[in-house]
């Protein structure tokens, strides 16, 4: 059991008034504002769409409606919408052309739905229904303009991994299997050269145990779902979403935030160690032991052991995996540092699958 004096300021404050209470809080904090956030989106939408439709019955010449009534057909259409979108989010494929046509037919629906709407609201021809339709394209438009302008590069946005190194967290495409250690689901990528030829296959649970059972289905489920905040700030133990220096920048990835500026990180014991003092690890992650041993069994510096201590500078962060047999991380690339400059947001909400919903921060 560690000492106070074995632990700096910030872990010995954590153990004091208990890690949990704090995530609680701050989750709550992002999860209000995110409902804030879509509850005000959804009100524009709800007041555009009833302003086109106003314009677009006087296009088509048809009786027009009160102001109060076409709100009350806009909530009901953008309500649809919203369900539609929950809809879409639960077919979603990974496969982009299936995409292209769930996006498609999803608009398609949308549209129809529309124009039912307008058609039971007045008593017009479903003619006059269909031109009245038409302005509310522009609502539409505006929507998302003010969602790519201003709630995607400010507030939330969303994504999907594409691989395992934060396996159980946030999981990329996987198979599922039965923990050997405890029982409970565990998950690892689909790699086909080892499913082809059985070859034993590293998955993690929950309880972070790391064992290599027999598959009980070669099935590919889909990835989860997460949101990014980019107004928050990040913090140790954090999910943060980033670029890789020296990579694409449209990628990001996502790994959970170890070191912070000026440290000096050393992984030992399965722990890690920031300027000689042991981190004591949030509850959440209770059983996770990080390892220095290089995935796959390539022969690369780890930057983070004993033999090489990751030196970070003053706009330096160090990165891990959780599943830290199969992350390639700070420990590995060639430089071990994220700029801050690379960090684009915190990982806020886990949204989908809905079994598996969570707020992180």
């Amino acid at each position: 059991m560690p000492t106070a004096g074995s632990l700096s300021d910030e872990d010995f404050l954590w153990q004091i008034f208990g890690l949990m209470e704090l995530n609680q809080d701050a989750a709550m904090l992002s999860t209000v504002l995110l409902v804030i956030s879509l509850t005000v989106l959804f009100g524009i939408a709800v007041l555009l769409w009833a302003y086109c439709l106003g314009v677009g019955l006087r296009w088509a010449k048809a009786e027009p409606l009160p102001f109060r009534k076409r709100l009350a057909v806009s909530s009901a259409v953008q309500g649809c919408n919203a369900l539609l979108g929950l809809g879409g989010i639960a077919l979603g494929t990974e496969d982009f052309t299936n995409g292209i046509v769930l996006l498609v037919g999803q608009y398609i629906a949308y549209a129809v739905l529309g124009v039912l709407a307008i058609n039971w609201a007045f008593s017009g021809s479903f003619r006059q229904a269909c031109f009245a339709w038409l302005p509310t394209i522009a609502a539409n438009i505006s929507v998302a303009a003010i969602m790519m302008i201003v709630f995607l590069p400010f507030f939330f946005e969303a994504f999907s991994p594409s691989s395992n190194s934060m396996a159980p967290t946030i999981l990329g495409p996987h198979v599922v299997s039965e923990c050997e250690v405890c029982g409970e689901p565990c998950y690892a990528s689909a790699l086909p050269d080892r499913l082809e030829t059985h070859r034993p296959i590293d998955m993690i649970c929950e309880q972070f145990h790391v064992s290599q059972p027999e598959l009980l289905s070669q099935e590919l489920e889909s990835a989860d779902r997460f949101l990014v905040a980019k107004f928050l700030k990040p913090r140790r133990w954090d999910l943060v979403a980033f670029v890789v220096p020296g990579r694409r920048e449209e990628v990001l990835y996502v790994k959970r935030l170890v070191g912070l500026p000026g440290e000096t990180i050393i992984i030992r014991d399965g722990q890690v160690w920031v300027n000689g003092k042991k981190l004591a690890l949030p509850p959440s992650l209770a059983g996770l032991e990080y390892v220095t041993e290089s995935p796959g069994g390539f022969k690369r510096t780890c930057h983070g052991s004993p033999e090489s201590p990751a030196v970070l500078g003053e706009n330096d962060y160090f990165v891990l995996g959780d599943f830290t047999q199969a992350s390639l991380d700070s420990r590995w690339w060639k430089e071990p540092a994220v700029p801050g400059e690379n960090i684009k947001g915190v990982v806020s909400h886990r949204f989908y699958p809905f079994s598996r919903v969570r707020a992180f921060r």
